[in-house]
């Protein structure tokens, strides 16, 4: 993960402060998640968070943390494409640093509309893994009015990925996630019907 902070407007061009990839596997050669943590270690704006069951399932207060202080986060596929850190991220305002296509490009559409190139960086895994292409070094090459771009666009989909508490009062305008799934869904059956 890439931390914010008063470095970020004092030093536009190195706005990386910290990276995280993660939960660490046994043998984890020639895979983007390992190409990660090696190039992670390699950095001294890089930050990352071997996760544990006591350390982040239990104490999920620690990832937070760690993602609310950061600009980018890596998303590494090796579990399985469909990843909850994305879920996870995107609130905090971190930018999801995705490695194949379909992470969010073809999944969640309901709920992450387009191609994700306006809410994310998409790199290429095969690149990373197996040719160690330098991550943080493309992360710091960012322009920062792309970074900020990248960040408005995330704070414009933050109600489409909360729920929202339906017991507080007040007018409200915009769709939570179970608005925009359940007319999602009710459009697709119509679909469907038609």
């Amino acid at each position: 993960m890439a931390n914010r902070g008063t470095e970020l407007e004092a030093n536009p061009v190195h706005h990386i402060r910290g990276i995280s990839a993660g939960g660490g596997r046994p043998n984890m050669t020639g895979t983007v998640r390992g190409e990660l943590f090696t190039q992670c270690a390699g950095s001294p704006k890089c930050k990352h968070l071997v996760c544990t069951q006591k350390l982040c399932a239990e104490n999920a207060q620690n990832l937070y943390k760690l993602y609310a202080e950061s600009v980018f986060c890596l998303a590494p596929p090796e579990d399985s494409p469909t990843r909850k850190g994305i879920f996870d991220t995107l609130p905090s305002g971190c930018i999801p640093i995705l490695f194949a296509r379909n992470q969010t490009v073809e999944q969640y559409l309901w709920h992450l509309p387009g191609n994700g190139s306006n809410r994310s960086v998409q790199l290429d895994g095969e690149a990373v893994a197996f040719n160690h292409y330098d991550v943080m070094g493309h992360l710091e090459r960012i322009p920062k009015k792309e970074v900020e771009r990248f960040q408005e666009c995330i704070v414009q989909l933050l109600t489409r990925l909360l729920i929202r508490n339906r017991k507080l009062e007040g007018e409200y305008t915009s769709k939570d996630a179970i608005d925009v799934a359940l007319e999602s869904l009710f459009e697709q059956f119509e679909r469907e019907d038609s």
